[in-house]
């Protein structure tokens, strides 16, 4: 099994290129008009109840990698990394870190992520 990193999401996902919708539709369920350049498009009934399905499968797959956050220097001092059934856990926290970490680094570059949260 292959496992990347994808930094092309507002959140670290580790995923299977086979398996990448379900970490999607884990981080952007429930946005369902974007923006391109030619205006305002919005989901399809049917490709929302196909989001919320895949956005349901993804804690029961991210949990099988039995993905570890270990600290640096401290042998066996890992923690699993999980989501429950309704998709929040330390994954959730780990992968927000990430963002905050990334949010930091810019303010010279006019970005503000202080507002920002997985959970709302």
């Amino acid at each position: 099994m292959r496992v990347t990193i994808s930094l092309l999401r507002p959140a670290i996902v580790h995923h299977e290129p086979d398996n990448s919708d379900m970490a999607y539709e884990w981080l952007f369920n429930g946005e369902h008009i974007w923006y391109w350049f030619m205006g305002p498009t919005s989901l399809t009934e049917e490709q929302i109840v196909l989001s919320d399905l895949l956005k349901a499968m993804f804690p029961a797959y991210l949990n099988r990698l039995s993905l570890q956050q270990c600290k640096p220097g401290k042998k066996n001092k890992c923690t699993q990394l999980t989501l429950d059934e309704y998709g929040e856990g330390n994954f959730n926290d780990y992968a927000e870190s990430f963002v905050i970490a990334l949010g930091s680094e810019s303010p010279d570059n006019g970005a503000d992520f202080t507002g920002l949260s997985s959970t709302g």
